[in-house]
C-alpha cells in the first residue's frame, strides 16, 4: 500500500487528474483486490479524483431525492435513468430513503431491476421500524440505519439520514418541480455543492 502511495504522488508532480484513471489502471493488477477498495478511498480524499470505475472494481453509488408526492407518470423516465447508470456509468448501489411517495417509486424499481442486475439496494432509515409504518414499510429486509444515527436528536434524524446518503454517493438522482424551500429541493442544493452529479428527472 505505502507503494501506491508513493507512486501516486509522484504522479501528480508530474501528471494531471484526468490521467489519473488510466495510470490506476496499469497500477492495480499489481496489487491484491482485497486493498482496491482502500486505493479508490485514498486517491478521492486526498486527490479528489474518483477512480472508482476503474475495471468495475469499486463500488459507484447512487441516492434519491424527490417530493412526497409525485405523479405516477414519472417512473418510466426513472426507470430508464437507473437503467443507463447500471449500464453506462457503472453504478451498483444504491440508497433511498422511506417517506413519501417518490422514495416508495424508486425502491419498487429497484427490486424489480435487482432481479435483472447485480445490483445492491438499501432503504435507508431515519428511525427504528416501529409497528405502525406510516408508509407499510412492512418487510424490512432490504433497510438499514446509517451509522451515527443514534446520536442525532429526532427532530434533526431525517437530515442526518439525508446528509449520511450524499456523502456516500456519487450520483444523486432528484426529482424536484416546485417549492425551492422544500426538503428536496435542499438536499439537490446540497448534493451540488458537494460536487455530487446531479441529474433530475423530467417528463
Amino acid at each position: 500500500m505505502n507503494k501506491v502511495i508513493k507512486s501516486l504522488n509522484c504522479f501528480f508532480r508530474v501528471h494531471d487528474r484526468p490521467s489519473l484513471s488510466r495510470y490506476i489502471a496499469k497500477i492495480l493488477p499489481k496489487f491484491a483486490i482485497n486493498r482496491v477498495g482502500h486505493i479508490a478511498k485514498l486517491t478521492k480524499t486526498w486527490y479528489n479524483c474518483d477512480i472508482s470505475h476503474i475495471g468495475g472494481l469499486f463500488i459507484m453509488t447512487c441516492t434519491f431525492f424527490g417530493h412526497r408526492f409525485v405523479p405516477q407518470k414519472i417512473e418510466p423516465t426513472l426507470r430508464s435513468t437507473l437503467i443507463d447508470l447500471i449500464e453506462n456509468d457503472g453504478a451498483d448501489l444504491f440508497y433511498v430513503g422511506n417517506h413519501g411517495d417518490f422514495d416508495a417509486m424508486v425502491r419498487r424499481v429497484l427490486r424489480e431491476l435487482s432481479a435483472k442486475y447485480p445490483i445492491r439496494y438499501h432503504v435507508v432509515l431515519a428511525y427504528m421500524p416501529e409497528k405502525r409504518d406510516e408508509y407499510r414499510l412492512t418487510d424490512h429486509s432490504d433497510t438499514i440505519l446509517p451509522e451515527g444515527i443514534e446520536t442525532a436528536p429526532k427532530r434533526f434524524a431525517i437530515t442526518y439520514r439525508n446528509k449520511w446518503m450524499i456523502e456516500q454517493s456519487d450520483y444523486v438522482v432528484t426529482y424536484v418541480v416546485h417549492d425551492a424551500a422544500s426538503g428536496a429541493a435542499q438536499f439537490k442544493k446540497l448534493a451540488e455543492r458537494k460536487g455530487k452529479t446531479v441529474i433530475e428527472l423530467s417528463i
